[in-house]
């Protein structure tokens, strides 16, 4: 595993807490008790490293486990939700619960994310652009300009779209079923979908690709690097997304 970073909880129960643990053999579950004393927003991410493994994320509101107010139940290569949780004097029970995990394997791990921040200070801070955008951007075609490359040639020059790109809210979700949504983006833009934006990457030498995301509330930042044959990395790249 590695060395946790994060927390502990502030006193409005404020928290971003990450870490890489090994997949206990011989427990079947884990429960944290969370401490909520404002209206907040609540995001739980897990990844096992192995893709036979499986973990579930269930927040309960009491310590019988008996009312869970969010959850992500299926079989998946990561898991994540999110849930706006209000405050009460009694804490909030996050519970792992471990599937399938290979008694073959050594030091089989997985990858666990809790950030918690008031809701209040979330819609102030991170579901806009805080004056990003000036008003040379508010042409939606500028706006879709700024969007993510839709392909990346790694040859022997670094990688050229290190930076911070824009994707426009009717993109995720489309207000006029008629619009087209620009390329790149492959999800339909529809309620409650996942957003999926497609970027091909052409490489030039045989290679390993990495990739990395960090979210806050709202978007996800993403990592690239490219490995050598010898698994050396060789090429990075960093893009910061918001949403306008």
């Amino acid at each position: 595993g590695s060395d946790p970073f994060g927390g502990p909880q502030l006193p409005n129960g404020q928290i971003h807490f990450r870490g890489t643990f090994p997949l206990p053999a011989n427990v079947d579950k884990q429960t944290l008790a969370l401490k909520i004393t404002e209206t907040s927003l609540l995001r739980a991410f897990v990844r096992p490293s192995e893709t036979e493994s499986d973990v579930d994320i269930f927040l309960y509101k009491d310590k019988g486990l008996k009312n869970a107010v969010g959850y992500s139940d299926i079989k998946a290569p990561a898991e994540s939700f999110i849930v706006e949780v209000e405050p009460q004097s009694d804490p909030y029970y996050l519970v792992l619960i471990y599937h399938d995990v290979p008694k073959e394997l050594q030091c089989p791990t997985f990858d666990l994310q809790i950030s918690i921040k008031p809701t209040e200070d979330v819609e102030k801070n991170d579901l806009q652009c805080s004056g990003v955008l000036g008003d040379e951007f508010v042409n939606k075609e500028r706006i879709n300009g700024l969007l993510p490359p839709t392909s990346i040639n790694v040859g022997d020059e670094a990688l050229e779209f290190d930076g911070v790109y824009y994707i426009e809210a009717d993109n995720v979700v489309k207000t006029d079923s008629n619009a087209q949504l620009p390329e790149g983006v492959a999800s339909k833009g529809l309620k409650d979908e996942m957003f999926r934006y497609r970027i091909n990457v052409d490489l030039a030498f045989p290679s390993y690709i990495g990739v990395a995301t960090g979210f806050d509330f709202l978007t996800n930042d993403l990592g690239l690097v490219i490995y050598n044959s010898k698994k050396k990395a060789i090429r990075r790249s960093d893009w910061s997304m918001f949403t306008v």
